[in-house]
């Protein structure tokens, strides 16, 4: 693995972390090295690299508590292979429990076998339970002479304060894009690979300034180069980048309100393998970095694309998350009708209007069965509706519709006035004419049971079985 393979050694090699070093080489220059340190910050910036070069600067045999630790003594060498008997390291999401703290405190009082002191990393330190942190306490107060702690969290903020305050405390920051492209550079120029320009951007974006995450999608993609070139295609084909000419079509279809072609889009994008979740997150960008050059740039979309994101973050088919999301844009961007341009759903004048038209009952129920195929592609929840329902007949400006016995719940659910609205609009589609809508219940009909709907919605979208208590 490259983020391994090209760990750093020594501050010198750290990236983008200048005021954290600086404060550690002072430290430990001045003698004034804190028993407990604490590093906070995202994942994949060096915070347990930052404690092995520590352990490191504190355990060099020929050069002990010293910011330059020679890296060829027997404990620089060990430390940096993980084997040093005085390092130990400690994983708190698996580690987490009080019996495990106990352990450590009981080596705690044993002094060091090779080196100056006894090192404690603890990696993901949040992750301790209540009764854990309580038993740490006190040894991470005032521990022995020979011991020190060095604490790792990308979560901060759920640890005790009691915590907080016995340690000192060190923020990474995410490195920048200068730095992180420097960075990459030198690694691909000591592999031999060549990279367009491009690529450091896109790795920087997908990385969120992660040193490891970036090195680690690099490797992916030095693995599908070809004659050792990295180019915008390779990261297209591996990273399932977009391109910007894709969005913008994207965002045309959605601005013309040609629902059908933005849902294909979605289910296509579906079939390429792309993830739909990865794919609006990267929409984003998109328009964040299309407002510095436009006016008029829809950036109101990302609050409306980042809400359904996180509240629906659990769904596993995530083209649904994408069809929300749609919807969500088009409310935002039409209002609540969804007023199509392709269909005028004003009213005609009224000499114009077509009343009372032949219509024989075939045709009624072809066109009936029309209007529930269009509703199952646009709002298929309006078909878990009209479940079991029967066009009946058109009587003047009226199309009457006979439902189950029963089925109070779907009538209540049709006759809220967005619903009528958006229906009335169907059927002035599929009919050519204006049409009220006038229901029923059909006679002598089994009485349907309280779950009817749920069954109705479960038979429309797929499912198993209905699961009571």
């Amino acid at each position: 693995m490259l983020y391994s393979k090209y760990r750093p050694l020594e501050f010198s090699q750290v990236k983008g972390q200048d005021s954290t070093v600086t404060s550690l080489k002072n430290a430990l220059t001045l003698g004034k090295l804190h028993h407990a340190i604490l590093f906070c910050g995202p994942r994949g910036l060096g915070k347990t690299t930052l404690a092995r070069i520590v352990a490191k600067c504190v355990n060099c045999l020929k050069s002990p508590m010293s910011e330059s630790p020679c890296g060829e003594c027997e404990s620089c060498l060990s430390i940096t292979k993980g084997n040093f008997i005085d390092v130990i390291e400690i994983d708190a999401a698996s580690n987490r429990g009080i019996d495990e703290i106990r352990q450590l405190k009981e080596r705690v009082n044993y002094k060091p076998a090779q080196g100056v002191k006894k090192i404690f990393i603890i990696d993901e330190v949040h992750m301790l339970t209540t009764e854990a942190f309580n038993a740490l306490l006190k040894t991470l107060e005032e521990p022995p002479v020979h011991v020190m702690f060095i604490l790792a969290t990308t979560d901060p903020e759920k640890l005790p304060e009691t915590i907080l305050s016995r340690c000192q405390r060190f923020d990474l920051s995410s490195v920048k894009y200068s730095e992180l492209k420097s960075l990459l550079s030198d690694i691909l120029q000591k592999e031999g690979v060549t990279v367009e320009d491009e690529v450091y951007k896109i790795l920087f974006e997908r990385s969120g300034g992660s040193i490891r995450d970036s090195l680690t999608l690099m490797e992916k993609l030095i693995l599908s180069a070809q004659e050792n070139h990295l180019t915008l295609k390779n990261v297209e084909d591996n990273l399932g980048f977009v391109s910007a000419q894709r969005f913008q079509f994207f965002e045309n279809i959605i601005l013309s309100n040609q629902i059908s072609s933005v849902l294909e889009l979605i289910d296509e994008l579906w079939l390429e393998g792309i993830e739909i979740d990865d794919f609006f997150k990267q929409y984003c960008f998109y328009l964040k970095s299309k407002s510095f050059k436009e006016e008029g740039v829809k950036l109101e979309w990302i609050e409306e694309i980042l809400s359904v994101l996180y509240h629906l973050k659990n769904e596993e088919d995530k083209r649904l998350l994408g069809y929300v999301i749609v919807h969500r844009i088009r409310e935002l961007e039409f209002g609540s009708k969804r007023v199509s341009k392709k269909v005028s759903t004003l009213p005609l004048p009224r000499e114009e209007r077509v009343f009372n038209r032949e219509i024989s009952a075939e045709e009624l129920s072809e066109k009936w069965d029309e209007l529930l195929t269009i509703l199952k592609r646009k709002r298929i929840v309006m078909v878990a509706y009209l479940s079991g329902s029967v066009a009946k007949g058109i009587s003047g400006e009226n199309i009457l519709i006979e439902l189950p016995k029963g089925h109070q719940f779907h009538l209540d659910a049709l006759s809220k006035l967005k619903n009528r609205e958006y229906l009335e609009e169907v059927l002035f589609e599929v009919f050519n004419m204006p049409l009220k809508m006038e229901f029923s219940f059909e006679e002598g009909g089994e009485v349907v049971v309280e779950d009817d709907l749920l069954k109705t919605v479960m038979d429309v979208f797929g499912g198993g079985e209905i699961i009571k208590k």
